[in-house]
């Protein structure tokens, strides 16, 4: 069973570990390791993912399956 929560700033690494993650599978055939890490080190931070996480323009759910966190999106307010 999946269960979906509502995320603050607890939650930055798992995100910035989903933003990492997501962008690799999506490019994986396009792109070498080395230059797929380099663009994530250099485009999902921490810091990015605490300023969303902050944000009242954005609300961010993570997917968890048996506790374990599997999937996200974010909702951004108009």
């Amino acid at each position: 069973m999946y269960t979906f929560r509502k995320v603050g700033v607890e939650s930055a690494d798992t995100l910035t570990r989903f933003w990492a993650d997501t962008f690799t599978q999506a490019y994986q055939d396009l792109h070498t390791p080395e230059n797929l890490r380099t663009y994530c080190a250099k485009n999902y931070s921490n810091e990015d993912a605490i300023s969303i996480l902050l944000s009242d323009q954005y609300a961010c759910i993570i997917a968890y399956r048996e506790q374990v966190p599997v999937g996200y999106y974010i909702l951004k307010y108009q």
